[in-house]
């Protein structure tokens, strides 16, 4: 996948971020680098992403940092954003 994006094959990219499996992401560093890492693939900046899920830069930026966005809908938009499945979110108020 990663040669995919270097070579600029978005065809081919974009069909393997579709068919990805669906993640469990129950601990905040592990959503932190999904969120990161595809944002990242795809080409997009925090703007970008911010934009695609109608949230702010601030969430995005909260999410990859591991730090409570304060905003489970805004967690849930960025992932849809980026075509990401998560069977399970981080419980920010047990982790602190």
């Amino acid at each position: 996948m990663i040669l995919n994006a270097f070579y600029g094959d978005k065809g081919n990219l974009q069909q393997l971020l579709r068919s990805q499996p669906t993640r469990y992401l129950r601990h905040r560093d592990r959503l932190a680098e999904v969120v990161s890492s595809e944002r990242t693939i795809q080409g997009l900046s925090r703007d970008e992403l911010a934009a695609r899920a109608k949230t702010s830069k601030d969430v995005v930026a909260l999410i990859e940092q591991g730090r409570d966005p304060r905003s489970i809908g805004g967690t849930v938009r960025v992932l849809r954003a980026l075509g990401v499945r998560a069977s399970a979110l981080p419980n920010w108020e047990m982790e602190k």
